[in-house]
């Protein structure tokens, strides 16, 4: 039996020491959608170098698990035993670049740390110092959890996802805002903001850059055009929005298919209305949606 459902990317990222806890993961992630799927109208993906990513040249590796994964991916889990993992260009390794970039788009993002006891012939002292420091500097980024076996592991992972799948209102009654006619334009509304890493500071902090902070609006309609479309943006409950939006100055066309985009500054990670108006055939049309903003 079929159903709609809304499909979400969850990245499992961790040093090459966690085999046991990222099959795990997996496999829990595949019991909830047989569980829960149906009933929550949402799907998760999870995603893992080993079985997903595509070998590719031109590019450095981790450029390209970015790419793959990491700018795909909904939601993100990070998994730490004894090992940080290699260095990259850009962060001291490359689980941590993939969370600070995670992290620098706004995308939920939750670390786990083992506290099972590693064999001693397995640990590498400078990887285990530096995962220690690691660490360290997470603490003030936000919750970090651990866990005590992969199943523990599994177990709050699931809860985790539980939880992005209600504060990010994943799942039909969360999607695309439903045409005003049958047939007609299908307009979404989403906020793209990305950074990306740009170094270490003198004192080991994570430097960043935005890439991208803007307002997109697609048209989903494989047939009908928005003409005079107009884009507002205003807070919840009657409140003016914390935002710089560079919206429209005059009516513009979105045809079936494409998308347009307008400068749009969050100062906080808050809730706001997009109004949609525009006309078909000379009929106004209008609709609204609720979208989550990221900032930093």
């Amino acid at each position: 039996m079929t159903f709609p459902a809304v499909a979400i990317v969850v990245l499992i990222a961790s040093p090459g020491d966690t085999g046991p806890e990222r099959s795990t993961v997996a496999l829990e992630l595949g019991r909830w959608n047989a569980l829960r799927a149906q009933h929550e109208h949402v799907v998760v993906v999870p995603w893992l170098y080993e079985h997903h990513a595509v070998p590719l040249l031109g590019a450095h590796p981790q450029s390209i698990i970015n790419a793959q994964a990491v700018d795909r991916a909904d939601a993100v889990v990070a998994i730490f035993e004894a090992r940080l993992g290699t260095a990259t260009a850009a962060a001291i390794s490359g689980t941590a670049e993939e969370i600070q970039r995670a992290v620098a788009a706004g995308k939920p993002v939750h670390v786990y740390f083992s506290r099972e006891a590693v064999p001693v012939g397995d640990i590498d002292p400078q990887q285990l110092a530096s995962l220690k420091a690691f660490r360290e500097g997470l603490q003030s980024q936000g919750l970090l959890g651990e866990y005590e076996s992969p199943k523990d592991l599994a177990a709050q992972v699931r809860a985790a996802i539980e939880h992005d799948i209600a504060t990010q209102r994943w799942g039909v009654e969360a999607g695309p805002i439903p045409a005003a006619r049958n047939g007609g334009a299908l307009l979404v509304a989403h906020h793209d903001h990305r950074r990306e890493p740009r170094g270490i500071d003198n004192r080991g902090k994570q430097l960043y850059r935005t890439i991208s902070n803007r307002l997109v609006v697609t048209n989903k309609s494989t047939t009908t055009a928005a003409d005079e479309l107009m884009v507002r943006v205003e807070g919840l409950n009657g409140q003016e929005a914390a935002v710089r939006f560079d919206e429209p100055k005059e009516p513009i066309t979105l045809g079936p298919g494409s998308e347009r985009s307008w400068t749009l500054i969050a100062f906080s990670r808050d809730d706001v209305r997009v109004l949609l108006t525009w006309t078909e055939d000379g009929q106004p049309m209008h609709a609204e949606q609720t979208i989550r903003l990221s900032s930093g």
